[in-house]
């Protein structure tokens, strides 16, 4: 048996009835040449290989339909691949399993498969099971538990779930009149926001009062000053 993999889910919780990129990392538990990846999606998360992209290796996104003619980049004479991989898609009772064949994870780079799939829409809160197992070639064939660290679960919230406060990131330091008085946030929301309000706790959370702020409710991610 191979050694386990490790199968993680960029957010852990995400809100129904919104629409939400989906991303999963997959890093296998042994390096391998000709190696063979399976990642079993639940029943409303609807892969194709037009709205799921995939990074192997670090060899940058591609779409899935376009995987088997991804350049491989620069190789020596003796380099064995024509292609980075190929994919099938498989529709089960329980939901789709995504075959991923013919990979080259002998180099560790970081995750072995960056998966994104677009506009993920979950009408239902419930907890949504992924898993994921991989096949070895050499020095033999052996094949993962698909146990432990190689299953996430996904949450699916009624409320929400994935408030965050979005970081500037730019590439020069520059304090601005701005930089103490605005703050910026994002979140998933399946209506159109309405009389948002900020609220202030001055005792760890024991009481909270009415913050004076201004709300720019037009902007994709929400901003309020101070």
């Amino acid at each position: 048996m191979a050694i386990g993999g490790n199968l993680q889910l960029d957010e852990q919780q995400i809100t129904t009835n919104t629409s939400t990129n989906l991303t999963l990392y997959f890093t296998a538990g042994q390096r391998s040449p000709d190696a063979t990846v399976s990642i079993s999606l639940p029943k409303g998360i609807n892969a194709t290989l037009e709205n799921t992209t995939v990074n192997v290796i670090g060899r940058g996104d591609v779409k899935l339909k376009d995987l088997s003619k991804q350049s491989i980049g620069r190789t020596g004479n003796h380099y064995s691949y024509s292609k980075v991989g190929s994919i099938t898609i498989t529709s089960t009772l329980k939901g789709q399993i995504l075959n991923f064949k013919h990979l080259d994870l002998r180099p560790a780079n970081g995750a072995d498969l960056k998966i994104v799939i677009s506009n993920v829409n979950l009408p239902v809160a419930d907890k949504y099971l992924f898993k994921a197992s991989y096949t070895t070639s050499k020095p033999e064939i052996l094949k993962s538990p698909g146990i432990g660290s190689e299953i996430v679960i996904l949450t699916a919230t009624k409320t929400i779930s994935d408030f965050k406060r979005v970081l500037k990131k730019d590439i020069r330091y520059k304090e601005l009149p701005s930089t103490y008085t605005n703050a910026t946030f994002k979140w998933g929301s399946n209506k159109k926001p309405r009389n948002i309000q900020v609220m202030q706790s001055l005792d760890k959370g024991k009481n909270w009062i009415k913050a004076s702020a201004s709300i720019d409710q037009k902007n994709p991610l929400r901003r309020y000053q101070i």
